[in-house]
């Protein structure tokens, strides 16, 4: 009996324990960006550079695509989701685009700004149809991609010749006799009901941090005391955000799609990077999430599908009635190209690419099933109400697991790069630039209200708290 008890709060630890590791994805194996990186290193290495990001682990940023006449090259100015163009099918909003890395980086894992200003791309094991998330007034219509989750210092596979020091070990404490102490008086304290707290329905738009939680690294050195960070304040990184002019957010609807119908080579179409702040302020954020478990890998996914359809959440992209009136193209049009899209879901260029899913198992493997089969997806879940308010983060990469026979990739094959001060995101190379042609020209109405902007608040350093002596 007396066993029992002892056991009883351990069992209750571990039951809960394991229960948090599945919400949070942490039933990932240690070194997840490495197992992730495995499986699309080979199919990116011709395109790309891949490399060991500080902030994100394994990350790939593409230089070259050799396979179109004239070959073409890429540098820091490079940005995701603007060589193509937004399609859509039941289960939202897809980008098509005949960018050879277009059915990796633009359906797994998450595109950042790093340290150097660059856009890169963090690999994943889930897919979604897209892993943005979307803001729209009658004018524009923008969206930004959903950061990944950042690693701490104990994440990162240390090379070969680094050692990790052991740490420090505390002397032991010395003796004290403790005074007698009269025995307190006991007190019955008053009932406190303690409140409730609702969060607001607001879109969990691009945040510096992530709202959940890398997998933590179990197998790795963990420091003694745990890094401090200053609290997480919810800012959005404005010129993150790519904005087209709202009617022309459709080129080409419904016809197979050209390099003409892309973004970038559209005529003006796109807002200059000086009047995204503008753009930002005078749009409102899209809240139309949806959940696709039914499209993934049953049997690799991390959570039970109840927790998994919210920790799965993912924008949808702007209602079809808003769509529609914006382009001018009737609903019923639209709908009836959904309706085909959805059907032959696999035509639209690079949703999958089943070259790599043919020699490469593993990604067929988190590839979802109907894909793999040329069939369309099944039908989405829209999250709607109060569920609305339990999605912690949007396009989360670790909803599903990395194939069990996954290697890690070696750290050797990730390039190393020289430390640099970060560069400011005002001043970042991948913010400041986009297709010359594709770009508006600033109008003296778009200088005065660039001019009219509030200045955002200058904000103190955040100090770590005092510990008590």
């Amino acid at each position: 009996m007396k066993s029992r008890k002892i056991l009883a709060p351990f069992l209750f630890a571990v039951t809960l324990g394991l229960c948090l590791m599945l919400v949070t994805g942490a039933s990932q194996p240690a070194q997840a960006g490495w197992d992730e990186a495995a499986i699309f290193y080979e199919e990116l290495t011709n395109y790309g550079t891949w490399y060991e990001d500080p902030d994100y682990g394994p990350a790939w940023y593409p230089t070259q695509n050799p396979g179109i006449e004239p070959p073409k090259t890429y540098d820091e100015t490079y940005r995701f989701y603007v060589d193509g163009r937004w399609n859509i099918v039941e289960q939202g909003f897809i980008f098509e685009s005949e960018e050879p890395w277009a059915w990796a980086t633009y359906h797994y894992g998450n595109c950042a700004i790093n340290r150097e200003g660059r856009w890169i791309w963090v690999p994943g094991t889930t897919w979604y149809p897209n892993t943005v998330v979307f803001k729209t007034s009658d004018d524009y219509v923008g969206w930004a991609p959903v950061p990944p989750p950042k690693i701490t210092p104990a994440t990162s596979i240390a090379m070969p010749e680094e050692v990790t020091a052991p740490p420090p070990v505390a002397p032991p404490p010395i003796p004290v006799t403790p005074p007698p102490v009269a025995p307190p008086i006991p007190v019955t304290p008053a009932p406190v009901t303690e409140p409730v707290y609702e969060p607001p329905v607001t879109e969990p738009a691009y945040f510096p941090e992530p709202l959940y939680p890398a997998p933590p690294p179990p197998d790795y050195p963990v420091p003694v005391e745990p890094t401090y960070y200053p609290p997480a304040v919810p800012e959005p990184c404005i010129p993150c955000y790519t904005f087209v002019s709202a009617p022309q957010m459709l080129p080409g609807f419904g016809q197979p799609y050209t390099p003409s119908f892309s973004y970038a080579n559209c005529i003006s179409c796109l807002a200059p990077p000086a009047y995204v702040p503008v753009c930002y302020e005078q749009t409102a954020p899209v809240i139309n999430y949806a959940s696709c478990i039914a499209c993934l890998p049953t049997p690799l996914i991390a959570a039970p599908l109840a927790i998994a359809a919210i920790v799965g959440a993912y924008s949808w992209g702007p209602p079809i009635p808003y769509i529609s009136r914006v382009t001018h193209i009737s609903s019923v049009n639209i709908t009836k190209t959904v309706n085909v899209n959805t059907t032959n879901i696999t035509n639209i260029k690079n949703v999958v690419n089943n070259t790599v899913i043919n020699k490469n198992v593993n990604i067929a493997n988190i590839t979802p099933t109907s894909l793999v089969k040329g069939k369309p997806l099944p039908p989405v879940t829209h999250i709607k109400g109060k569920d609305v308010k339990n999605i912690k983060g949007l396009g989360n990469p670790h909803v599903v697991k990395s194939p069990k026979d996954v290697k890690p990739l070696p750290p050797t094959k990730l390039a190393k790069l020289t430390p640099k001060p970060p560069v400011p995101i005002n001043k970042a190379p991948g913010l400041d630039k986009l297709p010359p042609k594709s770009t508006q020209k600033l109008t003296p109405k778009m200088e005065n209200q660039i001019k009219t902007l509030p200045k955002p608040p200058v904000k103190p350093p955040v100090k770590p708290p005092v510990k008590p002596d």
